[in-house]
């Protein structure tokens, strides 16, 4: 406590790139001493991957009839892909289109592209952290239907950008902030790839809440 407490005061005097090794190794002792989980896998000897993520199975959504509504959308996930420029190199995002009848589909980039109209604007929302896949299917159907009312029956195409935003926890708050802040900027290589992939005459709008407009 007393190390945390002498750290914690210090901290703001020290340089930038200080600041980030000393957040860097204190991650790393936390992630020891609390028992987390850290894949021993590296591109660099001596450099754990401090980014782990579950596997996930997008296309496993809830759905009935009461989601129904005749609206489709798409979310690309990059929870399976790598997180950190040290993690072996795995760029392959999910891709998961709502289907009209409220379910959700398992798919691919090539369907999305061939499904998206060049010259209707592309808008893309990216969550904040500590967002679960659960929560964000939850987020997605409800800012979807917000961000169509407030269209007036404009065409567009409507992307969420997830991201692993969730645990694992080392649950001192400092800590898991600046963990999410560092993979926030990280998912924007993931970001640029996915917008890289849109029709090349189609306007994109980026929307991000708190870490995701990092």
């Amino acid at each position: 406590m007393a190390v945390w407490f002498a750290w914690s005061l210090l901290m703001p005097f020290a340089g930038l790139e200080l600041r980030r090794r000393c957040r860097r190794a204190a991650l790393c002792l936390l992630l020891i001493i609390g028992g987390v989980a850290v894949s021993p896998g590296t591109a660099t000897a001596g450099e754990p991957m401090l980014y782990v993520v579950p596997p996930l199975a997008p296309h496993a959504a809830p759905s009935g009839p009461e989601l129904a509504n005749g609206e489709s959308y798409w979310i690309v996930s990059s929870r399976r892909a790598a997180q950190h420029r040290l993690d072996p190199p795995h760029c392959t995002l999910d891709f998961v289109r709502r289907q009209e009848d409220g379910s959700f589909v398992g798919s691919h980039a090539a369907a999305m592209q061939a499904e998206f109209q060049p010259g209707v604007p592309v808008l893309i929302f990216v969550h904040g952290s500590f967002v679960t896949w659960e929560d964000q299917l939850d987020q997605a159907r409800t800012t979807n239907r917000w961000i169509r009312n407030a269209a007036g029956g404009r065409p567009m195409h409507l992307v969420f950008f997830d991201w692993p935003s969730d645990g694992p926890y080392t649950y001192l708050f400092p800590v898991d902030v600046t963990v999410r802040g560092e993979r926030a900027e990280f998912n924007g290589l993931h970001l640029v790839w996915l917008m890289s992939i849109l029709p090349s005459h189609s306007p994109v709008c980026l929307v991000g809440h708190s870490h995701g407009a990092r």
